[in-house]
C-alpha cells in the first residue's frame, strides 16, 4: 500500500525546486494542504493498484 509519505518522499527526492516551488504555490504553502494532495495521490494509486489486483488479472497471468 501506497501512503501519504510515500509520495511525500517521492517528491523531496524527484522533483526540482521549480517543481517543488510551484506545488507549494499551488496548495497557498500551506503544509497541510500540501499533504492532502499526497494523500488524494496515494489514494488513487492505491485504488489503480486495486483495480489490476484482482483474480481476473492473476489467472490471465498465470500459465495453465
Amino acid at each position: 500500500m501506497i501512503t501519504q509519505q510515500d509520495i511525500h518522499n517521492a517528491i523531496v527526492e524527484g522533483s526540482s525546486p521549480a517543481q517543488k516551488a510551484y506545488l507549494s504555490m499551488q496548495c497557498g504553502n500551506d503544509p497541510e494542504k500540501i499533504k492532502a494532495v499526497e494523500k488524494c495521490a496515494a489514494n488513487a494509486l492505491n485504488g489503480v493498484i486495486k483495480a489490476f489486483n484482482n483474480a481476473g488479472i492473476d489467472y490471465l497471468n498465470t500459465k495453465l
